[in-house]
């Protein structure tokens, strides 16, 4: 029976639009020899391993895991949606070849599959409810089996019965409405990340929207605005994402009384009021930390590396946090690219410079005085999708550690 996958296109430019023009599908890692004649995982795990020798065992099994599934996993009849980087939409395909180790395609391409395409122009926003809570880092993810499969095949194809009950369900107000406040109640672990996928979701259809009113030619105002709004919306939502992540941290932190807690966690402090209606019963020790969180840390942002290093140092050791995180967004690309946390403190920082500027300064071009910089759906849709992976790459980071302890 058909499965479905989701496949992202590899960290190199010039592939995408040449990819889809010869009906190929393809995952990084370069450097890993032909997988063709290897049939179990054991195999291709010694084969990565020699390509990769430097690799730690998380990444290593990360690497392995991917290129198994790309190659033994998916099968001919499965269905694939493929992410793209050079537009907004989506592309869907149905696999029609076995795996295939080119030398001939795109430098940087090696691992392929051929595919024939059902559609290359699927606005994302369309399988929004397939896709909702998918990871950020991998390259190669199964979406679920035959009912799927169908689900997608009936959208793609234009039914517009179905297509049109389940795209209005991704528009209900509740999915879309961006979160602002942080609720009262104690938040288990892993809802911050589901938040802020449904956040990052909402960035997607507001430049989805631009992107809309803009084949429309709509002239009562400047479409690009639309833009702007999505690219301040994925920066407030790794800002909320920081703070429930931190919140759930210190609250867990609180529940494990025999386990080590890092040093921002052990200078973090409550007031003697609290103190004394903690020993009263009066109070939960994870009430006065919710509340003390909201009185010192309330006005920060947790935007700008700086202030999300310092946050997190409440819940992990962040000391080396940067590298750490470059090292796990390596895995994104496929090729293990060397990322240093230099690289990634910088690209943070321009994205959220940049949306103060929309915020603060009418994002006015400096180059040119009374217009505004250019902003395209293509590069907010890299932004939206970059934030997601940077975010859980952090988390792979504090949970390590935190499992490690």
């Amino acid at each position: 029976m058909p499965e479905a996958w989701v496949v992202r296109a590899v960290r190199i430019s010039e592939s995408d639009e040449y990819l889809l023009a010869k009906d190929l599908i393809a995952v990084g890692w370069p450097a890993v020899d032909d997988l063709a004649e290897l049939y179990t995982l054991a195999d291709v795990r010694e084969v990565v391993r020699a390509a990769y020798p430097s690799a730690d065992r998380k990444t290593l099994a990360g690497y392995v895991d991917q290129l198994y599934e790309f190659r033994s996993g998916m099968s001919i009849g499965d269905l694939v949606v493929q992410f793209r980087r050079s537009s907004l939409d989506v592309a869907v395909a149905e696999v029609v070849g076995d795996y295939d180790f080119r030398t001939d395609v795109v430098s940087g391409v090696r691992h392929v599959r051929a595919v024939r395409w059902l559609r290359k122009d699927v606005p994302r926003s369309l399988l929004e409810p397939e896709l909702v809570g998918l990871p950020s880092l991998p390259m190669v993810t199964h979406l679920g089996g035959t009912d799927l499969v169908r689900q997608i095949t009936e959208k793609v194809l234009g039914d517009s019965s179905l297509a049109g009950d389940m795209s209005a369900a991704a528009y209900q107000d509740d999915a879309l409405e961006p979160t602002v406040e942080i609720p009262s109640s104690v938040p288990e672990r892993g809802e911050a990340i589901a938040g802020l996928n449904r956040d990052l979701a909402y960035a997607r259809r507001l430049a989805s929207a631009g992107r809309h009113l803009g084949q429309l030619q709509v002239g009562s105002f400047e479409v690009s605005d639309v833009y702007r709004a999505a690219w301040v919306q994925a920066v407030a939502a790794l800002d909320y994402w920081g703070r429930q992540e931190v919140r759930a941290g210190m609250i867990a932190l609180a529940g494990e009384s025999d386990s080590p807690k890092p040093k921002g966690y052990l200078s973090f402090s409550v007031t003697l009021d609290q103190h004394e209606r903690i020993s009263l019963g009066e109070i939960s020790i994870a009430d006065a930390i919710d509340q003390r969180l909201k009185d010192t840390r309330g006005h920060l942002t947790y935007q700008q590396p700086e202030k999300i290093k310092e946050a997190f140092g409440l819940v992990a050791d962040t000391g080396r946090l940067w590298d750490s995180v470059a090292r796990v967004l390596s895995q994104r690309g496929g090729a293990a690219e060397d990322i240093s946390g230099t690289e990634v403190q910088r690209r943070l920082k321009d994205i959220v410079n940049r949306r103060n500027k929309i915020a603060h300064e009418y994002d006015a071009d400096p180059r040119h005085p009374g217009r505004r910089a250019a902003i395209s759906v293509s590069e907010v849709m890299q932004i939206i999708e970059w934030i997601g992976s940077l975010a859980e790459s952090i988390l792979v980071v504090i949970n390590d550690q935190t499992r490690s302890a």
